[in-house]
C-alpha cells in the first residue's frame, strides 16, 4: 500500500512539474533556463520550452507554410500516437485544441505509454531495445513527459528550432526546402546534386493508346513548371547486395549541425560590448594593474580563466565571446556537434586551456573528430563555398559525366545535366559537424524508401547497427486503434524480405557520403543550425537528392548531451533575437 502511495505521489509530482514548467514558458514567456523547478535539466528545458514556443508562435509566419499552425496541420495529418489511430493534426485545429492536447491528452498518453513500456520491459528512448536495468514506472513516465527521447520528440524539437531561426533571421537559405531551388543552387555551387533534365517540356506517350489519350505533358521546374525530371539512380553494389532485387533506391539520411550563426551572434555581442558607454568608461579608468583588470571583468577569476562557480560560462569563438545567460547548462567538452564550440579565439580547446583532459571521441562522431583533429587546432578559415565543396568532394564533379544523358542516348540531353562551377560567398570551415547517419533499407516492391527499415550507421567505421522502424506511429483509423504494432518492440538484424544479415556489415563509401553532406552544409546554408541530407550511394558515386531543414533523425544514434546543449544555446540566443524583433515592431 505504501509503495502504491509513493508511486502515486511521484507521478503527481512529475505532472505538477510539467504544468509548472510549461506555464512558466507559455504564460510567463520566460527565457529558456529560467524555470528553477526543472533544476537545470537541459533535456527537459529544451522539450518544454519548445512546446510552449510552438503555441506562442501559432499564428506567426513559417518558412514553409502560412503559419506555424498550418505547418503542424500539414505534417501531422499522417502521424498518430501509437495505439490511438487519431491523427495528431486533429489537435491542431486551433490553439485551444492544441492546449487541450498539451494539458490533458499528453500526460494521459505518456502515462499509458509508460505502463506499456514497463510491462514490455522496453526502453522509453530506444525503439525495440530492452532496458539494461529495470526502469520504474515513475521514471519512465518522467522521461516521456518531461524529456522524451523518441524519434517524434526529436523531430518536433528540430522543427521548432528551425521555425524560430527562420522567423528570427529571415535567412534566404530556407528556400532550399524547395527541392527544385536546392537542385539549382547545388548545381551553381558545384555540389554533387542528383542529375536532372533541363528541357523545358517533356512528352510521355503510351506505346499503344490512341486518340491522344496516352499522352502526358510535363513542364520542367527549371523552365517555370512544377516537375523535376530526372534519370533513375541505382543502389551501389554494396547496398544492392543487402536488398531484395526489386527494392527502391535506398538512401542515407545524414544530419549535420552548424554553429556559424552562434559565431555571428558572438561577434555582434563583442562589438556591442566594446562600443557601449559603460565599457568605454571601464577602459578609460582602468589601471595597469593586471590583477585589478582581471577582477573588473564579470565572470573572471584572478587567473583570467572562467569557472562555473563564478557565473555563466563564457564561450570563446572566432570573432567574439558567446556569453549565455544565467542558468546555462555546462558546455560539453566532447567531439561531435559541440567540439568546435569549445575552441577559443586562439584555436585552443577550452578543456585544454583549463587543464582538463580531452575525453575520448564517442563512436558516433569518430570520423569527424579524427578527420578534423588538425582543423580543431586553428580558428575557422575562409574559403569560397564552391572551393570548399570541390576541395572536400574531390572528383565528385566528374560523376555526372558518367551517367546516361537520357534513355535514347541523345547527345543534346547530355548538356542539360552539366554542373557549372561558380564562385560563391566565403564561408567558415570547421563549423559544421555530423550529428547522425541512417541507412533506409527499402522493402521489396516499393517505389521509394519511405517504406523501409532504418539501420543506424557508425560514421567512424561505416558499420550498420540493428534496424528499427517507426511505422507504428503511422497507423491511422481503426487499423491503429487499440493496439500497438509489434514492430514497435522489434529490431532487425537482417533485411525482412531477404533474410540477409545487415547489422554489422560495413558500408564502403561512407566517408564520401559524409564529405558530401558537410560540404553542402558549408557551401549552401552555413548559418542554418540543423540540416538533414538525403544522399544516394550509387555505382556512379555519391549524389545529394534533397535537403530537409526540419529534419527527422530516423532513430539514428547521436551524442545526446551535445545535441541538447546545442539546441539550448540556439533557443537562448533566438529568444533574445525574437524579443528584440518584437520590441522594434512595437
Amino acid at each position: 500500500m505504501l509503495k502504491l502511495l509513493h508511486l502515486a505521489l511521484e507521478l503527481a509530482y512529475t505532472t505538477l512539474v510539467y504544468y509548472a514548467a510549461f506555464l512558466c514558458y507559455y504564460v510567463g514567456q520566460q527565457p529558456i533556463g529560467s524555470c528553477s523547478i526543472l533544476a537545470g535539466d537541459t533535456k527537459a528545458e529544451v522539450h518544454l520550452y519548445s512546446l510552449a514556443k510552438q503555441l506562442l508562435l501559432w499564428d506567426t509566419p513559417h518558412y514553409r507554410a502560412a503559419t506555424f499552425a498550418d505547418d503542424l496541420r500539414a505534417n501531422l495529418k499522417n502521424v498518430a500516437m501509437p495505439g490511438t489511430g487519431v491523427p495528431l493534426s486533429v489537435f491542431c485545429y486551433s490553439r485551444a485544441t492544441a492546449l487541450l492536447f498539451v494539458l490533458l491528452v499528453n500526460p494521459v498518453a505518456c502515462l499509458a505509454a509508460a505502463c506499456y513500456l514497463r510491462l514490455a520491459r522496453l526502453s522509453p528512448s530506444s525503439p525495440g531495445s530492452s532496458s539494461s536495468r529495470p526502469v520504474g514506472l515513475a521514471d519512465t513516465y518522467r522521461q516521456l513527459l518531461l524529456a522524451p527521447q523518441h524519434w517524434f520528440a526529436i523531430w518536433r524539437h528540430n522543427c521548432v528550432l528551425m521555425g524560430c531561426h527562420a522567423l528570427a533571421t529571415g535567412s534566404s537559405s530556407y528556400s532550399l526546402e524547395d527541392k527544385g531551388a536546392f537542385l539549382l543552387q547545388g548545381q551553381r555551387l558545384g555540389l554533387p546534386v542528383s542529375p536532372f533534365y533541363q528541357a523545358a517540356t517533356v512528352f510521355v506517350k503510351h506505346k499503344s493508346v490512341e486518340g491522344g489519350m496516352g499522352i502526358n505533358v510535363f513542364k520542367n521546374f527549371a523552365a517555370g513548371g512544377d516537375w523535376i525530371i530526372q534519370p533513375a539512380l541505382a543502389n551501389s553494389a554494396a547496398l544492392a547486395a543487402l536488398l531484395p532485387r526489386d527494392a527502391p533506391l535506398s538512401t542515407l539520411r545524414v544530419v549535420t549541425a552548424s554553429i556559424a550563426w552562434l559565431q555571428e551572434q558572438a561577434a555582434q555581442q563583442a562589438a556591442a560590448h566594446s562600443s557601449s558607454p559603460l565599457r568605454q568608461r571601464q577602459v578609460q579608468f582602468s589601471t595597469d594593474d593586471s590583477s585589478q583588470q582581471q577582477q573588473s571583468r564579470p565572470g573572471s577569476g584572478a587567473s583570467g580563466s572562467s569557472s562555473r562557480g563564478d557565473g555563466p560560462p563564457q564561450l570563446q569563438v572566432p570573432g567574439g565571446t558567446y556569453r549565455p545567460g544565467p542558468a546555462t547548462p555546462p558546455l560539453p567538452v566532447s567531439a561531435g556537434v559541440m567540439r568546435h564550440l569549445n575552441v577559443d579565439g586562439r584555436g585552443v580547446s577550452s578543456a585544454k586551456q583549463h587543464g582538463m583532459a580531452d575525453p575520448a571521441l564517442p563512436p558516433s562522431f569518430g570520423v569527424w573528430g579524427q578527420r578534423h583533429q588538425q582543423q580543431q587546432q586553428a580558428p575557422c578559415s575562409q574559403q569560397p563555398a564552391a572551393a570548399v565543396g570541390q576541395a572536400v568532394l574531390g572528383q565528385q564533379q566528374e560523376v555526372g559525366a558518367s551517367l546516361p544523358a537520357d534513355v535514347s542516348g541523345n547527345a543534346s540531353a547530355a548538356s542539360s545535366m552539366q554542373r557549372p562551377q561558380q564562385q560563391a560567398p566565403a564561408v567558415e570551415q570547421a563549423c559544421v559537424e555530423v550529428v547522425t547517419a541512417v541507412w533506409r533499407a527499402g522493402l521489396a516492391g516499393k517505389c521509394t524508401d519511405h517504406s523501409s527499415i532504418c539501420f543506424g550507421v557508425d560514421v567512424a567505421t561505416g558499420a550498420l547497427s540493428p534496424g528499427v522502424t517507426a511505422n507504428h506511429w503511422y497507423r491511422l483509423g481503426l487499423a491503429g486503434a487499440g493496439r500497438v504494432d509489434a514492430a514497435a518492440a522489434r529490431v532487425w538484424q537482417s533485411h525482412p524480405d531477404t533474410g540477409k544479415q545487415v547489422a554489422g556489415c560495413v558500408l564502403p563509401g561512407m566517408a564520401d557520403v559524409l564529405d558530401a553532406a558537410v560540404a553542402a552544409h558549408m557551401a549552401a546554408c552555413p548559418n542554418l543550425p540543423l540540416v538533414g541530407w538525403d544522399v544516394a550511394l550509387t555505382p556512379e558515386g555519391v549524389f545529394i537528392l534533397e535537403v530537409n531543414l526540419s529534419c527527422n533523425l530516423f532513430n539514428g544514434a547521436f551524442d545526446s548531451a551535445s545535441y541538447y546543449s546545442l539546441l539550448w544555446h540556439y533557443f537562448d540566443q533566438l529568444g533574445s533575437a525574437l524579443g528584440a524583433g518584437r520590441k522594434k515592431a512595437d
